[in-house]
Order: structure tokens, then sequence, then C-alpha cells
């Protein structure tokens, strides 16, 4: 069990039910949707929400090829072992669709979103670990576009941040790491080192919250599931899961 994958599941959890809940008919957009399987529950859960999945071709291939030969996802989807879907669909199931796009390339994720949303249902953007590989120019374009495009939404985002203290360490480390073992840059992990910094980039949005990850550990997480998550996994060091969990954070802004 790892706090930081349960805090960050379980706060865009929070987050996405609570618009549906208060929306009866809403499109969940996931860009950036590597392996992620939250659509299945929230599909059968809710009989009125539409989703689609939107990543790099390499990874949504990937995904259409373990949903499609999990007899369990399989059927859960609605979907056949064959791949029938038309470019640059790879699932075109009903409810649920999952495309290949580049999302540096705003035409390309433009002419995607007019196949398969509409803009005058609410709409849940998803961006988790997407911005901060992104360059500023591409990301802030992809958000401005995106708010632009739907009449009611609600955007979250889940990122790093690189700390702002004078001697906060954390960000130039991460780069550091991040480049050496798997040769990968954050562009704006620095550029957006604080909560405040990093949703100004929703400036246009009238509702944003952001909150790092320890002050939802400590604020939405009751006590009594803390306890259960200490008897998982023990923490000989408090300090040190503040100290990652205060670099990363969440952030809802709704339009």
């Amino acid at each position: 069990m790892n706090y930081g994958t349960y805090l960050r599941t379980v706060g865009i959890d929070a987050a996405i039910l609570e618009f549906l809940v208060a929306n009866e008919k809403v499109q969940v957009v996931n860009l950036g949707c590597g392996s992620d399987l939250r659509m299945l529950p929230l599909l059968q859960m809710f009989p009125h929400l539409a989703y689609v999945d939107i990543d790099y071709n390499e990874s949504v291939e990937l995904k259409n090829s373990i949903l499609r030969e999990s007899e369990i996802l399989r059927i859960s989807l609605g979907l056949s072992k064959e791949d029938t879907a038309k470019s640059p669909f790879l699932i075109d199931q009903g409810r649920y669709k999952l495309a290949a796009c580049d999302l540096n390339d705003i035409t390309e994720t433009t002419r995607l979103l007019d196949v398969c949303t509409k803009r005058e249902i609410p709409t849940i953007v998803i961006s988790e670990c997407l911005l901060c590989y992104m360059h500023n120019n591409e990301s802030q374009l992809l958000i401005n576009t995106i708010m632009s495009k739907f009449s009611h939404g609600l955007w979250i985002s889940y990122d790093p941040i690189g700390g702002s203290q004078p001697n906060d360490r954390f960000g130039a480390i991460m780069q550091s790491n991040l480049k050496e073992s798997r040769n990968l840059e954050m562009p704006t992990l620095m550029t957006y080192n604080s909560k405040e910094k990093y949703a100004s980039r929703w400036s246009a949005a009238p509702n944003v919250i952001v909150n790092d990850m320890w002050e939802i550990f400590n604020a939405q997480i009751p006590e009594s599931e803390r306890k259960r998550l200490r008897s998982l996994q023990f923490l000989d060091e408090l300090e040190e899961l503040k100290v990652m969990q205060t670099h990363y954070i969440l952030m809802k802004a709704q339009w």
C-alpha cells in the first residue's frame, strides 16, 4: 500500500463523485488516461455518464489490448475480442470511448473532442500527472481551449509542484532523478512551484480550489481511516510523508 497513490485516488474520486451527484447527465474527458480503470465502476454506477479516455497511441493500444483480453473487463464494457472501432478510436462502445491523440497538438485534440463530446453537457476534465510533462505554451493552450469548449465543467488536475521555499530542493532533486533514471523532463515543475502559481493557470474559472495532498490527508481522511492505513503500512517517520505530500497538489476548477 502506498500513501501517495491512495490519497491521489481517493481525492480524485471524491471530486468526481461530488460533481456526478450534482448533475444528472455528465461526460468525463480523461486526458492522458494511461492504464487508469476508473471508468469501470463509474459507468456502472451512473447510467447517464459518458466517458472518454485519451492518450498517446502507444498507451491506448496497450490499454485496448488489456481491456479486450481480460474476460472480466471485456464483459464489463460490452466489448468483443476483435478491435472493430474506426480511427482515432480504439474502442467506441456506447458510453465509453478510447481514443489516440497527441494532446500537444491542439488542432488534433479539438477535432477529437468535436467528434466525441457535446458542448452543452456538464463535463469533468481529468489531467492526472499530465500537465507537468507538457511545455508551458502547449499546456496553457490546452487548458484555455478545453475550458472555452464546454459551457459548464469541472477540471480536476493532480501534479507535483517543485516547492517555493528558499531551501526547498524537492523539485531540483525530482528533476535530476527523472532525467537520470528515465530520461524524462517536467518543464513546468519549477514554473508553477506553489499551489497559488499552479492554480493561476485556471484564472478564467470563477471557482478554483487547490490543496496539497498533506492537507487532504489531514482534513478529508477520517481518523478511523488513517488508523486503518497505519495498520496496513507502518510509518516510522511522519515527517517524510509530509514532505512528499506537500509537493503534490489536487486542483479543482469549476466554471
